[in-house]
Formats: structure tokens, sequence, C-alpha cells
């Protein structure tokens, strides 16, 4: 029941952490700083991110809607998850509490890629806001009708 409960107590921990990362950085990014390390006050320092604060702004916004998301939708996969397996063997709890906070920190991580990907959809190379009718990465014409 101990494994159990520290289990419990880290992805709700994560998850906090998610939420938390989201309302921070969609409500009020961070100052664009010179880049001095990946990681500065707020989303990754990526080229495209750091380009100039439009792109930055964006980014961060981007990226705590993405994570504030991830967090109250793991919430359900969570007590899903971690529900049903509450008097099984330490063996089984360590094993699907650890295979669930994996899953979300690679959730945590793929939303990086999912911002970069708005990134470059919305802003040209140069950090210029693309005209909104050009064609968008992996959508049809159709799709937007």
């Amino acid at each position: 029941m101990e494994t159990w409960i520290i289990m419990v107590s880290t992805n709700v921990f994560l998850i906090a952490v998610f939420i938390a990362v989201g309302v921070w950085l969609s409500k009020s990014p961070p100052p664009r700083r010179p880049r001095r390390s990946l990681i500065a006050n707020g989303y990754a320092q990526t080229k495209m991110a750091t380009v100039n604060d439009d792109t930055w702004d964006f980014a961060n916004r981007d990226y705590g809607r993405r994570t504030m998301r991830i967090g109250f939708g793991a919430i359900p996969v969570v007590v899903v998850t971690m529900v049903p397996v509450v008097w099984r063997s330490e063996e089984v709890v360590a094993y699907v509490g650890a295979g669930l906070t994996v899953v979300l920190i690679a959730a945590f991580l793929l939303a990086m890629v999912w911002t970069e990907r708005a990134l470059r959809a919305t802003f040209t190379a140069d950090g210029t806001r693309r005209d909104r009718h050009v064609e968008h990465p992996g959508r049809s014409q159709t799709a937007r009708s």
C-alpha cells in the first residue's frame, strides 16, 4: 500500500507541476533573455522561439496551454490506471506507477514538439507572422471548409 501511495503522490505531483507551469506560462510569459542555456525562465530556448519577442510570447503561451491541458487530462488517466492496482503486489504497483510517470514526462516533452510545429506554422523563419490563409502542415484545403 505504501508503494501505491508513493506512486500516486509522484504522479499527482507531476500533474500539479504541469498545471502550475501551464497557468504561469499561458497567463504571463517571462521576458526573453539572451540565450545562455537551453531553458531559461519558461519555454525551451529553441532557435524558432527566440527569433523575436512575438515568437517567444507565442511559444510560452502555446506551451503553457498545452501543458495545462495535459495536466487536466492526466487526472482521469491516473485515477483509472492507479485505482485498480491498489491491492496488487508492490511489484505490479511499481511497474504501473513508473510506466505512468514515464508517459506523463513523455507527454510534457511532446508538448514542446507540438509547440515547435505550431511556431513553424504560425511564423516565418525571420519571425514574421504568416498570412492566415497559408496552408498549415498536415491540414488539407477540404478540412478548413
